[in-house]
């Protein structure tokens, strides 16, 4: 990069009575910047930028009105200055629309190029801006700081929550329904699935001043997956035994749909089975039901048989004596009575904990009525209670060290 000050004899602009450097001397993205349309206040920006840059190339500064350091000036001047222009420059760079992610335009293009390969970080990275840049919406917010939390599945947590929280905190601004929106990020913290579950458990033992370190295994019944999830000490799974299988409602509902005219994803078939009906009907076939009670319990019994093979493979690895056995996911609701016959067989080894409790809470602090919904919000809902009292606790440290 090449450092073209402007000299002590030249003259300065002044903006606001502050001196500046003309416009002509700063670097050439400047001159996009300030009559560009992308930002909120282009002009505001370029304008700070010239007075940064005077200030630095000038040697107007309070280090260099001391007497004792006066000699310095020059020297100054030289070294700061050329450190000030390659700032002004890189920013000014970053500042440019091609610089930084359009939310829009990265939505579009996934919509209209089904070519295009989108890795799971990828997708993450994507919906955690999307959340932000909706929240800054509906707030009316164009700069703000945040603490922001992450849930990732299980096998995706495992490859991609580093390069993940490092893309996130790289992003400064990026835009969304054409506004801009400029990021300060205080903490971020990306968890694996279930690990909202744990820590929500955890924080409830510390208030009852339960034995802090225990050990848990969570079974996360999702409508496609069946996660197994062990928390040795109650720290983060980082392998082997815990793992993900595509063992999820969706298995009960294929071998339920097995006679029917419907696939399994079909959600006349889904709203039937959720609410217990006693038949199903299908707009194509409006005057005829079809029976679910028989169908339900053998593609019940089949579904039982498969998760508690896994089950069994899962728990042998298990190596700890005594252990929390943490359930949630609606579909886990299907299989209560199985589950609890299983682990009743188990007892000598683990506790079943159903967190009816956190369940409760979610209802009441969410206003939800909806057992499902209750139970899909009770892993983001205690993950976001406990990085809560963590950053709180953080912030509270920094200001005691200040």
């Amino acid at each position: 990069m090449v450092f073209t000050p402007v000299a002590p004899s030249q003259s300065l602009t002044t903006i606001q009575g502050e001196p500046a450097v003309p416009l002509d001397n700063m670097p050439a993205s400047w001159h996009r910047i300030v009559t560009g349309d992308w930002m909120s206040e282009p002009k505001v920006y370029t304008a700070l930028a010239q007075v940064f840059l005077a200030k630095h190339q000038q040697g107007n500064v309070l280090f260099c009105e001391r007497p004792e350091t006066a000699h310095l000036k020059a020297a100054y001047c030289e070294g700061n200055g050329q450190l000030a222009y390659e700032a002004v420059a890189h920013y000014g760079d970053a500042f440019l629309p091609e610089s930084y992610p359009h939310f829009g335009q990265i939505r579009a293009a996934i919509e209209s190029d089904q070519t295009i390969e989108q890795t799971p970080e990828r997708l993450a990275h994507i919906r955690a801006l999307g959340v932000i840049g909706e929240f800054a919406h509906q707030q009316a917010l164009e700069q703000f700081t945040l603490d922001v939390g992450i849930a990732l599945p299980f096998n995706e947590y495992l490859t991609d929550y580093r390069e993940l929280t490092s893309e996130i905190l790289g992003h400064k601004m990026f835009t969304y329904r054409g506004q801009d929106i400029f990021l300060d990020f205080d903490n971020v913290k990306v968890l694996p699935e279930a690990a909202g579950l744990v820590q929500w458990r955890k924080v409830q033992r510390s208030q009852l001043k339960e034995r802090r370190k225990q050990t848990f295994v969570v079974l996360m019944f999702g409508h496609r997956d069946l996660s197994f999830l062990l928390f040795n000490g109650g720290r983060p799974p980082q392998g082997e035994p815990s793992s993900t299988e595509r063992l999820g409602y969706q298995q009960l509902l294929k071998a339920v749909a097995q006679d029917l005219p419907c696939n399994s994803d079909d959600p006349f078939l889904y709203d039937a089975l959720i609410n217990n009906a006693a038949r199903v009907v299908f707009p194509n076939r409006p005057t005829k039901g079809y029976a679910l009670a028989e169908r339900r319990a053998k593609a019940t019994a089949y579904y039982w048989e498969l998760v508690k093979y896994r089950l069994n493979e899962w728990l042998a690895s298990v190596s700890v004596p005594n252990y929390e056995v943490l359930i949630s996911g609606g579909t886990a609701t299907q299989l209560r009575d199985d589950l609890e016959d299983y682990f009743e067989d188990r007892s000598t080894f683990c506790t079943v904990n159903w967190l009816d409790k956190l369940q409760d809470e979610v209802a009441t602090n969410l206003e939800l009525e909806s057992d499902i919904e209750q139970l899909r919000f009770c892993d983001c809902y205690g993950g976001a209670k406990w990085l809560a009292l963590k950053f709180q606790k953080l912030a509270a440290g920094r200001r005691d060290g200040e």
